[in-house]
């Protein structure tokens, strides 16, 4: 029996029908896998593909006796959905290989190695990969196998010898860093500090595809800064495009590229040529597949992307879709593709963990990847950083000891606990009121002084009040319930419509304060790209008046200013989800973790990609059982991209 899926699947999945009635039930398909309302849209969603799946089977006894396992098929596909996978796990779904038959017999399940994707004939929907104990649609198999096809024809490119030239110019870069931060160090001490940075950009000249994996401060932007300078020395023409999966990651790393070259002291001559004469873009990956080339064509197989240099950062970020329609458009012969990214961070939000597979140490493609270790954020005498580490090592009793240390440190970590939800979220309300304390002052500064009435000084006062906004930031796990960002951001537009209300004239100066989206202060954060307003999801900007009245949000990460009446989707950002955080730091976070352990939401990599944002200080509140089930639980997902790349290669 099918018990290990089955049992849940007829209580939660199908509203089964009555003894007497189920002969006609197996006549009608939408009888047979009848969703109920509390069923996530994934499950309704596979639900709703047996139904149609049942219809193509005309004869009414091998609808009988197909139901029941494509039933465990559909449930099992559909929760792996749920969980971020790429396909389920064949045996939890259907521990009885010999109950797979009449899916073969009704045409609805092909073999692997029969299918269509794999070079066979047979397109049936469900793939049936038996020696891998996995179970798929057509689709995702489909998918996997191309991004595997993709990345060994990068792997298999030949390797290029490192000119002399770029040798030199790796130990002219780290003689130029020994004269400003070396210290006292011994010089050949300094070299062996960044030795792993040095390897990956030779790595990067020599090969046509290379991955550079580190956590935060490990200098992953730097290293690629060095990498496309040492490229440039042969071709100071080349075309560089700086991709990521979200429009801020991507204006983040060409903001972090222009940072280092603006404190290198002319160490990167090529590079700052490059980005002066426009030959440097960054995009969304979206907007790179969507946008014409020179010849008016949309990037395709037939007609690839135009970049001599592709560099993917946040690339935990990028699913598996995202990651194929990416690799389908790269022509190996022209465009060198650079990854970075942070394989413990959270994975992407639709199914796959890409770069986890793609960096995997027993992996095929291990050759390629460099593994930035030495963290020059989270040193030794950081909290932060050993906080961190334990999180992300499962180690709970070293968390606990991290959290219990007193002594003197860079930086400071605690957690604040409690088992009742209610505690827990007043003391939350209790931070991100006192952590918006000196924003709130400048704000009713502002509002006394008439500033904002001066255009000269206009953009001063939203850089300043962008500074002291962006100092800190409460990351929650989840977006509903008292411990959700809705409820943190209602504390905070309370406190903040509550401060600058009671000032005299207020109104006259920043419009009224009572009601309405728009008032001064507000964080929003846009959840849409809009590529003719220069603003993109996950984009951070604060409201303020002009000296017309007229609301504009400024984005401090860019310094854009939009009129808040055309803001593409948004919402209140006093707080933000942890997933909506990635690639951004402050000084201070708060750490919002859900209320129960149950919900899902409780693992390694939540826990340790928000604690990571912190440069100063993170405080994490939840409860005893929340923040061990948390560290206890690393994400899995079902995927199959490390057996097709041994199976390609091989």
């Amino acid at each position: 029996m099918m018990h290990s899926v089955m049992g849940t699947a007829k209580k939660s999945f199908v509203n089964t029908p009555p003894k007497c009635a189920r002969r006609r039930a197996m006549t009608d398909a939408a009888a047979v896998m009848q969703t109920q309302e509390e069923l996530s849209p994934e499950l309704e969603a596979f639900g709703a593909l047996g139904r149609v799946l049942l219809r193509l089977v005309p004869d009414e006894h091998a609808r009988a006796a197909v139901q029941d396992v494509l039933l465990a098929v559909m449930t099992a596909l559909g929760q792996s959905q749920q969980q971020g996978s790429v396909c389920a796990r064949l045996s939890r779904a259907v521990p009885d290989r010999s109950a797979l038959a009449p899916l073969f017999a009704c045409a609805l399940a092909t073999e692997a190695g029969q299918s269509i994707a794999d070079g066979g004939t047979n397109n049936a929907p469900i793939v049936i990969d038996a020696d891998g104990d996995r179970l798929y649609l057509q689709r995702p198999f489909a998918e996997e196998l191309r991004l595997a096809e993709s990345l060994v024809r990068y792997a298999s490119a030949a390797t290029e010898a490192v000119p002399r030239a770029v040798k030199m110019k790796i130990e002219e870069l780290a003689r130029a860093d020994y004269d400003r931060y070396g210290g006292s160090a011994p010089f050949e001490e300094f070299l062996q500090g960044r030795k792993a940075q040095d390897d990956a950009v030779q790595q990067a000249v020599a090969r046509r595809l290379s991955m550079i994996c580190g956590g935060p401060g490990t200098g992953k932007t730097t290293t690629v800064v060095r990498i496309l300078e040492c490229l440039m020395l042969g071709r100071p023409d080349m075309k560089v495009v700086l991709a990521a999966p979200t429009g801020k990651a991507a204006s983040r790393v060409l903001q972090s590229v222009n940072g280092a070259i603006e404190v290198s002291g002319g160490s990167y001559p090529f590079l700052l040529s490059a980005l002066k004469d426009g030959r440097v873009t960054e995009r969304t990956i979206h907007k790179l597949l969507s946008s014409p080339r020179s010849d008016g064509v949309r990037p395709d197989r037939m007609h690839p992307l135009e970049a001599d240099v592709l560099v993917v950062d946040e690339a935990s970020m990028m699913d598996m879709s995202l990651a194929v329609r990416l690799f389908d458009v790269l022509d190996a012969g022209r465009t060198r593709v650079i990854i970075l990214g942070d394989q413990h961070q959270l994975a992407a939000v639709g199914p796959g963990s890409v770069l986890a597979d793609m960096t995997d140490e027993k992996g095929v493609l291990g050759d390629l990847v460099t593994r930035l270790t030495v963290s020059h954020r989270f040193t030794a005498d950081s909290r932060v950083g050993r906080l961190a580490a334990a999180v992300n090592a499962g180690r709970l009793d070293e968390a606990v000891s991290v959290f219990a240390d007193k002594g003197e440190a860079k930086d400071s970590v605690s957690l604040i606990s409690s088992a009742s939800p209610q505690t827990l979220a007043e003391k939350a309300r209790d931070w991100v009121r006192a952590s918006l304390g000196e924003y709130a002052r400048e704000l009713e500064k502002v509002c006394v002084d008439g500033s904002l009435e001066k255009p000269e000084q206009f953009s001063g006062v939203c850089r300043r009040l962008w500074r002291l906004f962006n100092e800190s930031r409460a990351l929650a796990a989840q977006r509903k319930g008292e411990l959700g960002v809705e409820s943190l951001n209602r504390t905070a537009e309370s406190f903040i419509r509550g401060r600058l209300s009671g000032l005299p004239h207020v109104e006259d100066q920043v419009g009224s304060l009572e009601s309405g989206e728009f008032y001064f202060g507000r964080a929003v954060i846009v959840r849409r790209n809009s590529e003719p307003l220069g603003v993109y999801n996950g984009d951070v900007g604060i409201m303020v008046p002009d000296s017309g009245k007229r609301f504009i949000v400024y984005f401090g990460d860019t310094g854009r200013t939009l009129p808040a009446a055309l803001l593409p989707e948004h919402e209140t950002a006093f707080a933000i989800t942890i997933h909506q955080s990635q690639g951004s730091e402050y000084d201070r976070v708060a750490v919002v973790m859900p209320a129960s352990g149950d919900s899902g939401l409780a693992t390694r990599e939540l826990l340790y990609t928000a604690i990571t944002r912190a440069k100063k200080s993170a405080d994490v509140f939840c409860s005893q059982s929340v923040l061990e089930r948390a560290i206890a639980t690393a994400t899995e997902r079902e995927a199959g991209l490390a057996d097709r790349l041994r199976q390609k290669i091989a």
